[in-house]
Order: structure tokens, then C-alpha cells, then sequence
């Protein structure tokens, strides 16, 4: 898994980058349309992800929707070449972001399943470093890329397939693991109805609302004056940063917690989004790497997090409840960052999302002393 992930994300961030860049400078469109085409791709993530979670539950089988996952993403990508208005782009994203739903909960189910007792961080942070090492790779290809051709952004994305592809080679090599007897059975699975299951589901939903896509901080870099090229070389400082850090925090957060590990990332997600609302082009370098500590504090973490309060019968569920969630609350905040953009100015979306994240923070410590959230398992 943590190789099909490389892959997948050699092809996906050598696309990202250019993505804002190309609905920018080539198709004209708004700030806002950014929004909705983002929006809507973290809400089609969500719903995706619960049904095919909710469905692998059911049958056991996790394979079969990870690899159309990956089938599907890679198609997405040589779309986004056809697109000569900003909605082909939100189509071409739309089926990209339905491969990325269908896949996601069944390979953190089956990841979940995987890790032994006591290790559930360390499996997904070298999941996530994996999938931001390919993160790395892609946006150095992107830099390169958007160098020698800088309004070159349809041939990207041709060539982003290719890496695509190799990720869907790899999903063969991928195992089933043995059903549970109620898999056998047939046994239909309910929501789980863990507490702390969904007093994790809620905060996490709660600093969502405040997140808007990383393509608003690569807009942002472009409008403070640096070139594409120069705009996708700050992205890599991010995935460089969280393909670094994502395996040792998330490993750490076996042996502390899990809440203090994403108290620090949501604060230092909120001194970023600070940070760039009033940022130099010097400074937006050094952002993007406290950014990229962010995530390698929060993501791996958060789903290890939610599997310590689910049982391996509801894991795919409860993978998929957390993605439909995010994906809500980010279709939500996605639409007032391009909002705000647009009739407010550069700085009040990225304001209100340090403003989220600083609550969110502070009603994460609250619950974690109070006792609310799931213990390590």
C-alpha cells in the first residue's frame, strides 16, 4: 500500500501544483470557482468513501474498491487537458476525487486490520510518508516541468497518467485479509456507536470547517510574485517537510497520545494561515514547511485516532465516516475561502481558518482531559 500510494501521488501532485495556476492564468476564471472545484472534490472524497467503506464492511473484500480507486484518479488526470472551462475542470477533478473516495476507506480499513497492537500510527505515518515521498517526487517533476514549459500545463497533465497507471499495476500485488464470521454471514453492519468514535469524528469535523485546499496557498504564493515554477518549488518544501516528519510523528503518537500530536498541528496550521495572510514571497517557504509539519503531525494521527475507537468489523465505516465528514465540512470551507477571497480580500480566508483551528485546538484539550476521547489500542 505504501507504494501503490507512492505512485499515485507521483501523479497527483505533479498535476495539483498547476492545477490553480491553469484555472488562473489560462482559463480566466474566478477565485471562487477554485472553491466550488475543490469543494466538490473533497465532498465527492466523503461520500465515496462511506459507501465503499460501509460496502467492504459488509462483504470483507477491500481490494476490489482500491483498485477502481486508483483507476479512476488516474483516468482524472489527462481529463483536466480537455478542459478549456473552469466547469470541464470540475469534472475532470470529480472523477479523480470519486477514485480517490472509493479507495481511501477500504485501504485505511485494511491498513487498520493490518498493523499489529500498539503500532497504528507508525502504519499509517509510513503510509502517509510514502504517499508524501511520491508527493515529493511529483512536485519536483512539476517544477521542472512547469520550468521548461511554464504555461505547459495540459502536457502535465498527460504525463501525469503514467505514474498513475504504475499505481494501478500495484494494487494486484495487494492481499485480501481473512473474512470475519458476520462477513461470512453476510451480517449487515450498523454505524458504529462508540463515543469516542464520534467525539473524534466531531472535532476533527469542527477544524475542517476552517481548512480550505492547499491550492488557495499555491494561489496565494503566485499572487505574492512567484513564478509557477517557483510556486510548485515552495509546494515541494511542504511535501518534503511531511514526507519527513509524517513517520515519526505519527510514531511518536503510540507512545504519547494521539491529542497532543494534533494540538500541535492545528496550531501550527493556524500560525500558516496567519503567516500568509500578511506573507512576503520570502516567507512563504517557511510556511510551507511549518505546513508541512502540520500535516505530518495530524493525518496519519488523526485516523490512527479513529481506529482506536472502532472494532475491525465497523473499520471501514468508520474510515469512511471520517472522510465524509471531512469531506463536508471541507466542501463548506472551500466555498467561504473562495467567497471570502473574492469580496474580502486575499487575507480573510485564511484569517477564519486560523481562527477554526485556534477553537478547534482549545476544544480538543478540553475533551482529551475530560476523558472524551478513545484510549491507544
Amino acid at each position: 500500500m505504501g507504494w501503490t500510494s507512492f505512485f499515485a501521488d507521483v501523479s497527483s501532485e505533479m498535476a495539483y501544483p498547476a492545477i490553480p495556476l491553469f484555472l488562473k492564468n489560462a482559463l480566466r476564471a474566478p477565485v471562487a470557482a477554485l472553491g466550488w472545484t475543490e469543494g466538490t472534490a473533497q465532498l465527492i472524497i466523503g461520500l465515496m468513501a462511506f459507501l465503499s467503506g460501509r460496502r467492504s464492511d459488509r462483504t470483507g473484500r477491500r481490494t476490489v474498491w482500491i483498485r477502481i480507486g486508483y483507476l479512476l484518479a488516474a483516468i482524472g488526470k489527462p481529463m483536466l487537458a480537455l478542459a478549456h472551462v473552469w466547469t470541464v475542470v470540475l469534472g475532470a477533478r470529480s472523477v479523480d476525487r470519486i477514485g480517490k473516495g472509493l479507495r481511501t476507506a477500504s485501504r485505511d480499513a485494511l491498513l487498520a486490520d493490518s498493523a499489529p497492537p500498539g503500532e497504528a500510527g507508525k502504519a499509517f505515518g509510513l503510509q502517509r510518508a510514502m504517499d508524501n515521498a511520491g508527493a515529493l517526487v511529483g512536485a519536483s517533476l512539476a517544477v521542472v516541468l512547469l520550468a521548461l514549459l511554464p504555461d505547459g500545463y495540459r502536457a502535465i497533465f498527460l504525463l501525469a497518467f503514467v505514474p498513475g497507471m504504475v499505481a494501478v499495476a500495484l494494487t494486484f500485488g495487494l492481499r485480501e485479509l481473512p473474512p470475519t464470521p458476520n462477513q461470512i454471514a453476510g451480517v449487515k453492519v450498523g454505524i458504529p456507536r462508540s463515543k469516542p468514535f464520534w467525539w473524534a469524528i466531531g472535532l476533527v469535523a469542527f477544524f475542517e470547517l476552517g481548512n480550505s485546499s492547499d491550492a488557495f496557498l499555491l494561489l496565494r504564493a503566485n499572487d505574492l510574485g512567484l513564478a509557477s515554477s517557483a510556486t510548485a518549488g515552495a509546494y515541494l518544501v511542504y511535501c518534503l517537510v511531511a514526507a519527513a516528519s509524517s513517520y515519526r510523528l505519527s510514531g511518536l503518537s503510540d507512545r504519547i497520545g494521539r491529542a497532543p500530536l494534533i494540538v500541535g498541528g492545528w496550531l501550527a496550521y493556524g500560525a500558516v494561515y496567519v503567516g500568509m495572510a500578511f506573507a512576503s514571497s520570502v516567507a512563504v517557504w517557511p510556511l510551507l514547511a511549518l505546513y508541512g509539519l502540520y500535516f505530518g503531525a495530524t493525518d496519519g494521527v488523526a485516523k490512527a485516532l479513529v481506529r482506536d475507537a472502532t472494532d475491525p468489523e465497523h473499520r471501514g465505516q468508520a474510515m469512511g465516516l471520517l472522510a465524509l465528514v471531512r469531506g463536508c465540512t471541507l466542501f463548506a470551507g472551500n466555498l467561504v475561502a473562495g467567497y471570502l477571497w473574492d469580496h474580502a480580500g486575499h487575507a480573510a480566508p485564511f484569517l477564519f481558518g486560523a481562527g477554526v483551528a485556534g477553537l478547534a485546538s482549545v476544544a480538543l484539550l478540553i475533551a482529551w482531559k475530560a476523558g472524551k476521547l478513545p484510549a491507544l489500542s
